[in-house]
């Protein structure tokens, strides 16, 4: 009988590293889609071009240099 046995599909393991393995392979996490991140940033109010970020950043007086090239 197996010592370890794996909660989402029930295959049993001797050794819990086996079962790690198993579930990092077989079950990996889902990665976020679309619209997932959609949902996450709905309200979230970002300046649409470089000029409202230039004004957002004056109104935060927010320090920032010009990069040297």
């Amino acid at each position: 009988m197996p010592q370890f046995t794996c909660s989402i599909c029930g295959d049993g393991f001797e050794q819990k590293s086996r079962l790690q393995r198993h579930i990092d392979t077989s079950h990996p996490p889902q990665a976020p889609s679309a619209a997932d991140i959609e949902k996450a940033l709905a309200g979230i109010d970002y300046p649409k071009n470089k000029e409202d970020l230039v004004q957002y950043a004056h109104q935060k007086n927010v320090n920032y240099r010009k990069r040297p090239f």
